[in-house]
């Protein structure tokens, strides 16, 4: 079925035996999928680069996702999708860079020694409430 996907027409969806998709008439592989449980879930069809065959991949579910978050998304995958780009790995990488951004802060390195090192030392308990309180006021 193709319709063209609104909030409304969303929220009006109801489960059937099976599961099944309603593909949107703005974005044409993008379509809403929705499961026995009453769950509904932003999917892309295509064919994704590694893969060869036709398939679907999920955007994210309705409620986590906007409507409108979920056509951005869609187009920004069949962006990856046109240069060779595997979108679900492209986003794998782009968490891990945020991660090992967020390593490498003067917070994150703080709390980590405050973690491994300040417990085996004399007196670790007292002075790790100390310097916790110093690296929340150096970062404020």
């Amino acid at each position: 079925m193709r319709k063209t996907l609104t909030d409304r027409l969303l929220r009006s969806l109801k489960p059937e035996t099976a599961h099944y998709d309603v593909m949107d008439t703005i974005i044409p592989s993008m379509g809403a999928r929705v499961l026995k449980s009453g769950k509904i879930s932003f999917t892309l069809h295509g064919r994704f680069p590694g893969g060869g065959a036709f398939t679907r991949r999920a955007l994210g579910g309705y409620g986590e996702l906007s409507l409108l978050e979920a056509r951005d998304k869609a187009r920004e995958w069949l962006k990856l999708i046109e240069k060779g780009i595997d979108p679900q790995v492209h986003e794998e990488q782009q968490r891990r860079a945020k991660e090992r951004e967020r390593q490498n802060t003067f917070a994150a390195v703080a709390e980590d020694f405050i973690r491994d090192k300040l417990p085996g030392e004399r007196k670790g308990r007292e002075g790790r409430a100390r310097r916790q309180a110093r690296v929340h006021c150096a970062m404020g």
